[in-house]
């Protein structure tokens, strides 16, 4: 029997003011939440967009949940940075040979 729970994960490391998170790989319904997200054009979007960023970082290993004014206080380039690392990772993750 095929136990997913064994599957050994990687992290994405993170530190936003000057706490540590180890990030785990999103599920299917959050990255259609992101796209969903990244069609639309008004500060509505933008409001699920820190949501969204808010969301990814709070499944993490050691369970720390990130204020959502923490990330109000970004820049719109930190927080945009932020997410396309962590994008850039998860498709390291699908093209990884050894998954």
């Amino acid at each position: 029997m095929l136990d997913i729970s064994t599957i050994n994960q990687s992290s994405f490391e993170l530190k936003i003011n000057g706490v540590e998170y180890k990030v785990e790989p999103c599920t299917v319904k959050t990255l259609k939440e992101f796209i969903s997200i990244k069609s639309k054009n008004s500060e509505e979007a933008f409001t699920e967009y820190v949501s969204l960023v808010k969301k990814i970082i709070d499944k993490n290993k050691s369970n720390n949940q990130i204020a959502l004014s923490t990330l109000e206080d970004l820049t719109f380039v930190e927080l945009n940075y932020i997410l396309a690392e962590y994008m850039t990772w998860m498709k390291n993750i699908k093209n990884s040979p050894n998954l």
